[in-house]
């Protein structure tokens, strides 16, 4: 039962089935990649079982259906018809592809697809480069080969690329005929540095290819400046030459160039002549001295350029010598602070020995030193120093500075009682000529006035012995040297005046004639032994006067008074001696 079902069910299929049979059968393409405006080829056959008059349409079929032709065809039952054909692959077809085959009469009534093949723009290609180094302005040939996929030569475009990083730098154009490409790179005036030579190739197909890095290109913009010597010497108003060659740092000489020179605002511009220059420069009148920098700088006509420094040395000429004082005017005590300071012809200081000599108003020289210039030398004027104009002079590099300080007069007087004796030295630096008047108190009423006039040298001091002028007693002293004022208190006199008998008149005469004849030994001055002597007569007359005077003593209190006074003498003539006084009982009127 089931069997007789099947066959009657296969039976009334094959009666459904038309019994015409087709076959398309296609051969191809030979290759496997193709590229635009490639020649493709197609060969095949067509087979039915009974005759049709249609079309055959071929198609390229890629990520888009391109008809590539159509064809009415006349097959004749079960007789090959020849597929035999040859189409150029259009543009705008790229990827995997495959050739369809279709044939229609009133309908589609065949279809058949090729093998797979390949459609591409990319292109093949060779190059080499003849130089990987130059100096900028060189020139570089590059040669190449650039055919299609299937070795076909490409006639086309190239572009001719310098990059350096993502940055292009040069760019130009060259023509490839018959897949060969020759160019000339003569780069100028870009930056030195590394680079890559990238190519980028358009045939007249519309095939691309971007060849890139077919070489690394380095490009040196460096001229080498060479000078004679490293560092100069020289001094204002004098002349130094700069002189050097220039170089490339291949064998090329160097072509066409400029140099330029420049010292601070100055500038030159020497003719190189064979790469050789040499210029003379003239150092201003004012150059500081010290370190200068010489800048060197040339640039030729194709970009490259290169630098140099050298230096110069200006050795200083000395300008001018000044003495700088801590003060113009001194007194004795005080510190005078002196520098003395060297300039150059740029007025600026420099160091240097120097010799300073300190003269005092009578030519003396008191201090010579040896210092470097700027280094303080202290001088402190003594107690004693003279007043007038002192010199200052300093001597340096041929130059010498006078400078005149005055010290001032310095009027003082050291004023003490000692026992009974007033001492007055002369602390000034000048004679002291006024009064020194002597004023004694007793319960504030003034009892006696005592008036010395007298010279007092610096440095030197006399003596009052005051029981040889007043009685014996306390008082209150004082002693008034021109505007200077001391006052003494409650000072007790002993063995002071007192009534002597006549026969005592002798006494200071006596003592006279031994003083005189003292100071003819010592050999004083006759000025000062004449005025010594004038005031031993006058202070004789006073004393006898004084003797003639007193009555109210007797003779016996005479007598020992006179042995005190006497003894009063040899003690004050001792002490005298041994602390530096005049000398001599006549000293008390010095």
């Amino acid at each position: 039962m089931k069997k007789g079902v099947l066959l009657i069910l296969i039976g009334i299929f094959l009666l459904i089935i038309p019994s015409v049979f087709a076959e398309i059968n296609l051969d191809g393409p030979p290759n496997s990649v193709y590229n635009i405006g490639d020649t493709l080829s197609l060969s095949g056959y067509i087979l039915r079982t009974e005759s049709v008059l249609g079309t055959l349409k071929l198609n390229l079929v890629c990520t888009s259906k391109v008809q590539l032709l159509a064809r009415t065809v006349d097959i004749i039952a079960n007789k090959k018809y020849i597929i035999n054909e040859n189409f150029p692959i259009p543009s705008g077809q790229t990827g995997d592809c495959t050739i369809e085959a279709d044939l229609s009469s009133t309908q589609s009534l065949e279809t058949k697809s090729s093998k797979s093949f390949k459609v591409t723009t990319d292109l093949e290609g060779s190059f080499n480069i003849d130089k990987s180094k130059i100096q900028l302005g060189d020139s570089v040939r590059i040669k190449g080969q650039v055919t299609r996929k299937n070795n076909a030569p490409v006639n086309g475009v190239a572009t001719i690329f310098l990059r350096q990083d993502t940055t292009n730098v040069f760019t130009d154009t060259v023509n490839i005929d018959d897949a060969s490409l020759f160019y000339v790179l003569n780069p100028k005036s870009i930056p030195g540095g590394s680079y890559s030579i990238d190519v980028s190739v358009t045939d007249i197909f519309g095939n691309k290819q971007l060849f890139s890095g077919i070489g690394i290109l380095e490009i040196t913009d460096q001229l080498v400046l060479a000078t004679e010597f490293e560092v100069l010497h020289g001094k204002a108003n004098q002349e130094v030459i700069v002189a050097g060659d220039v170089n490339t740092l291949f064998p090329e000489a160097i072509g066409q160039a400029q140099i330029r020179i420049e010292l601070g605002d100055l500038t030159y511009t020497p003719i190189l002549n064979k790469g050789k220059f040499s210029q003379p420069i003239k150092l201003p009148s004012a150059i500081k001295s010290g370190e200068h920098l010489i800048k060197l700088i040339v640039i030729d006509q194709l970009g490259n350029h290169g630098e140099k420094q050298i230096k110069l040395v200006v050795d200083p000429i000395p300008g001018k010598l000044e003495n700088k004082l801590n003060k113009q005017e001194f007194s004795p005590k005080q510190t005078l602070e002196v520098e003395a300071l060297l300039y150059d012809q740029a007025g600026d200081l420099y160091k240097k020995t120097v010799s300073i000599e300190i003269i005092d108003p009578e030519g003396k020289e008191v201090l010579k030193k040896v210092v470097q210039t700027e280094e303080k030398v202290n001088y402190e004027f003594p107690q004693f120093a003279t007043p007038g104009n002192w010199k200052v002079i300093s001597y340096s590099e041929g130059l010498h500075e006078e400078s005149t300080l005055p010290v001032s007069e310095v009027s003082r007087l050291d004023i003490l009682i000692t026992g009974s004796v007033i001492a007055i030295k002369n602390l000034g630096n000048s004679d002291y000529k006024q009064p020194i008047e002597i004023t004694l108190k007793q319960d504030d009423k003034e009892v006696a006035r005592i008036v010395k006039k007298t010279t007092i040298d610096p440095e030197e001091e006399i003596k009052v012995y005051l029981p040889l002028e007043v009685r014996s007693g306390t008082y209150d002293i004082e002693v008034l040297a021109e505007d200077q004022r001391e006052i003494f208190k409650a000072v007790n006199i002993v063995g002071g005046l007192q009534a002597l008998n006549p026969l005592h008149w002798i006494l200071p005469l006596i003592l006279f004639a031994i003083e005189i004849s003292y100071l003819i030994l010592k050999r004083k001055p006759l000025s000062k032994r004449v005025s010594e002597r004038d005031r031993e007569i006058e202070l004789g007359k006073t004393r006898a006067k004084q003797i003639r005077d007193e009555k109210k003593v007797g003779q016996s209190d005479s007598l020992s008074g006179w042995r005190k006074n006497v003894h009063d003498y040899h003690r004050l003539k001792e002490d005298d001696k041994k602390g530096g006084g005049s000398g001599g009982l006549m000293g008390m009127f010095d």
